[in-house]
């Protein structure tokens, strides 16, 4: 899907085991391999902000605020100008 065009995107609470150990291990395994495109989060609840904010800590601890910061903020951004390559 990746090489048709598709952007991947990261719910960063699998970083830190919201949906069980293996999607926090694919979720790990594709950042290490640079699957991801952007980061984002699928809460729907207000319990979720902290899994969320511990998701944050967890991709900065494993890329740097840099890399982080361009999946959770540039990346977004360029979805939404239409800015992604195919």
């Amino acid at each position: 899907m990746l090489e048709l065009g598709a952007v991947a995107l990261l719910d960063v609470m699998s970083l830190v085991g919201k949906y069980g150990r293996r999607p926090r291990h694919t979720a790990e395994r594709m950042l290490e391999e640079g699957a991801y495109f952007a980061a984002c989060s699928d809460s729907h609840r207000p319990a979720d902000v902290e899994q969320v904010a511990l998701g944050i800590e967890r991709l900065e601890a494993l890329l740097g605020s840099d890399e982080a910061h361009a999946l959770l903020d540039d990346n977004p951004r360029a979805i939404l100008r239409g800015e992604v390559d195919a």
